[in-house]
């Protein structure tokens, strides 16, 4: 918990003010439009939901999200082949944005001069995530989805800002060997296609 707090301190803080004062004024206005009278009663229970019980529920759902995934991250790299990770460069960290905004560290590596991430989606525990950020722009829409179609079929994802190849950990038994050469893949694809990569910033306790 303390280092979620370090990590996302001021975002919470930020979106609780956020949240409350949007509801607030949003009851209120709605009392104001909408009731003829408005009791003192109402005005309390109204300020006690806006202001406390329901900002703090997403809050709280968020904070339950987010160490969701990293147990979901934690229990992969416990598991080989991704517990020999570092073997193949995988020895850094970066901090990123989960789906709630909140941040995180998750290992990254280079292979072929190309930085890599591990992640995983919430939604699919068993399904890790190996993604490269780069820009894609130098292709045009038509060769942008003829691209996306062809990865698709390799089980890799085509974004405007990165390329992740996604592999289902419970059904696809590989060795870290294989995994590094499908990274390599990854990273070719990267090169081949002329993608501009985007850095990321290595995370460093202080």
């Amino acid at each position: 918990m303390n280092e979620f707090l370090k990590l996302n301190k001021e975002f919470l803080i930020k979106s609780y003010y956020w949240f409350s004062g949007i509801l607030t004024t949003g009851f209120l206005l709605y009392l104001c439009f909408f009731y003829k009278e408005v009791t003192l009663y109402l005005i309390v229970i109204i300020l006690i939901l806006t202001i406390l019980i329901l900002p703090f529920f997403v809050l709280s759902v968020w904070t339950y999200d987010w160490n969701r995934k990293r147990k979901y991250i934690n229990r992969i790299v416990k598991q080989n082949p991704y517990s020999e990770l570092e073997k193949i460069g995988f020895n850094k960290k970066t901090l990123i944005e989960n789906h709630n905004s909140l941040k995180d560290y998750v290992p990254f590596g280079e292979i072929n001069g190309i930085q890599i991430i591990l992640n995983v989606d919430i939604r699919k525990s068993k399904v890790v995530e190996f993604t490269t950020y780069c820009n894609t722009f130098n292709l045009n829409s038509k060769q942008f989805s003829e691209k996306f179609n062809e990865l698709k079929h390799k089980n890799i994802e085509l974004s405007f800002y990165s390329l992740t190849m996604k592999i289902d950990t419970k059904r696809e038994k590989i060795s870290i060997q294989n995994l590094e050469m499908m990274l390599s893949e990854l990273t070719h694809i990267v090169k081949i296609n002329k993608f501009e990569p985007i850095l990321i910033t290595e995370f460093k306790n202080e």
